[in-house]
């Protein structure tokens, strides 16, 4: 029987994740467990019985569960075969996905609404509006900064949580988007105005690389940096910067 393997895919300060593979025989229950820290798992491969105390709970590759910390269980494979899991994504997009996949289980499990019918006063509204305009100024103020969720939301003074559901729900992004949107826009006027050397351009911008930069900067705008530097014109310009503001980054 091979050993579980864990191997660390991202560490964060808000969030890590970690990719599991377990290759067990079929047998009984394990040894009794503990989660180190909360975790949220996916199931990509293969099926697993959580038991928790009387209580069992099959995963499979269509389900997610809650671990909770330091919470005891005990887990059995039905099959042979063991399973293959994700769980709890350095940068802003990994973390901001982590928690959307986390707020789409927990609705998926609550017995209440969406709330889309709520009555909110407008002190409520008028802090929402003034925390994502902050978002936005802090964003585009350091667009180079390699900034966490959590960071970010301490900026603006709300839960990391918080922040990602109502920028997202405000804005039509989540906040990484917006945050890459942002920086091809800056990108696209330094390369049209100074001509600037993509190498230096995608490190100053928070780009992992020159093929990072040019990867992303077509798949927006339709043409490569490179070719962009010889052939801009005004009008050229202004509709690259119209189909930024309303495609997919």
């Amino acid at each position: 029987m091979a050993a579980p393997r864990a191997q660390p895919l991202f560490f964060g300060t808000l969030v890590n994740i970690t990719d599991f593979r377990c290759r067990h025989p079929d047998s009984g229950c394990s040894a009794e467990e503990y989660a180190a820290a909360d975790q949220l798992v996916f199931i990509r491969g293969g099926v697993f019985v959580r038991h928790d105390g009387n209580r069992r709970v099959l995963a499979e590759p269509t389900s997610a569960l809650l671990f909770n910390r330091q919470q005891p269980y005990r887990v059995s494979h039905p099959h042979a075969g063991g399973d293959d899991c994700a769980g709890g994504a350095s940068d802003l997009e990994a973390e901001e996905t982590a928690l959307e996949q986390l707020g789409a289980v927990l609705a998926a499990t609550s017995d209440t609404k969406n709330g889309k019918g709520e009555f909110e006063d407008s002190t409520t509204e008028r802090r929402r509006h003034e925390m994502v305009e902050a978002t936005k100024l802090t964003l585009a103020s350091l667009p180079n900064a390699r900034m966490s969720l959590s960071e970010l939301a301490r900026a603006v003074d709300c839960s990391p949580f918080h922040l990602s559901r109502i920028f997202r729900r405000r804005v039509g992004l989540p906040v990484y988007q917006y945050l890459l949107r942002l920086r091809l826009a800056v990108a696209l006027d330094r390369i049209v105005e100074d001509g600037a050397n993509l190498s230096a351009l995608a490190f100053d911008l928070g780009f992992s690389s020159h093929s990072h930069l040019t990867t992303l900067f077509r798949r927006a705008f339709g043409v490569p940096p490179s070719m962009l530097k010889k052939t801009a014109t005004g009008p050229l310009v202004r509709g690259l910067r119209g189909s930024l503001l309303e495609g997919d980054a």
